[in-house]
């Protein structure tokens, strides 16, 4: 008995060793800062939103309802059209149009918004998801004998001074975990995991 606990604190502690290493790794590529995050959604936004009709309709009634990543997006796209002499679409020339009128809103901070979380949130899933496979750990739950991968995020989070409860780590994980790879040994199948 005495040495299956052992095993399991050994096992724990490869874990936060590992997650710890992750999250440094994130947290100095910049992968949780709100600026990053928005520019991640922008992009991905921005694939889908200007390819059809509808995409470009939606981003401008999300522009004019005040939505600023929508507002980039679009003034971006104009400023493309326009510098390579282009033909805009008739929903880029109207959302023009607005904003030459003066009626696209003015934007201002009002808060903390998920979107600045976003890519944060979507990393720490991916690394409950690489410790669930690396370590054969449950995501969530608690255990006297076994602690879950969130409870191992989380303190690997406190130990590079991102703060989080394994309550936050456990509502990230339960929004984007079923989303995250499943594959058993998909962590080791990407090989060493660059500097």
């Amino acid at each position: 008995m005495a040495a299956k606990f052992l095993a399991n604190i050994e096992r724990h502690d490869a874990a936060l060793a590992f997650a710890r290493d992750l999250l440094t790794r994130m947290h100095r590529g910049g992968e949780f800062e709100p600026a990053q995050s928005r520019v991640f959604l922008r992009n991905f936004v921005r694939g889908l939103g200007l390819s059809t009709a509808k995409g470009r309709m939606r981003l401008v009634e999300l522009a004019l309802a005040g939505e600023e990543e929508a507002d980039i997006i679009l003034r971006d796209a104009i400023l493309e059209y326009q510098s390579w002499h282009r033909e805009m679409p008739d929903e880029l020339i109207e959302y023009s149009r607005k904003l030459v009128a003066g009626m696209v809103p003015l934007f201002g901070w009002s808060g903390p918004k998920k979107k600045n979380q976003l890519l944060r949130d979507i990393c720490i899933a991916a690394v409950v998801a690489a410790v669930v496979d690396q370590f054969g750990l449950k995501p969530t739950g608690h255990s006297a004998r076994r602690r879950s991968a969130c409870a191992i995020v989380a303190q690997a989070l406190g130990e590079i001074g991102m703060a989080l409860s394994y309550e936050a780590v456990a509502t990230i994980w339960k929004m984007y975990g079923r989303r995250m790879p499943t594959t058993p040994g998909w962590v080791a199948a990407m090989g060493p995991l660059p500097t």
